[in-house]
């Protein structure tokens, strides 16, 4: 685990980048990047969507996958 970061379990505290439109399309007509990177492990997680908008949807997608994975629960975002 890396040193210096706020959480002190995994999952503790997420962060998030939704950054995008890009000129080009990407992978299936994705226009944006939602980063998730886990603050303890800096593990990160990159999800290309088509529209703003489904920006929740992927990070319920990550948040289900994650916690049933680890058998912890995200804390903060």
């Amino acid at each position: 685990m890396r040193q210096g970061g706020k959480a002190k379990k995994l999952l503790e505290v997420i962060y998030a980048d939704l950054t995008g439109p890009e000129d080009v399309a990407l992978a299936g007509r994705a226009k944006y990047f939602l980063n998730l990177v886990n603050d303890l492990s800096a593990i990160t997680w990159t999800y290309l969507i088509k529209e703003k908008s489904q920006a929740k949807k992927a990070f319920i997608k990550y948040r289900a996958l994650v916690e049933n994975e680890s058998g912890q629960q995200v804390k903060s975002l």
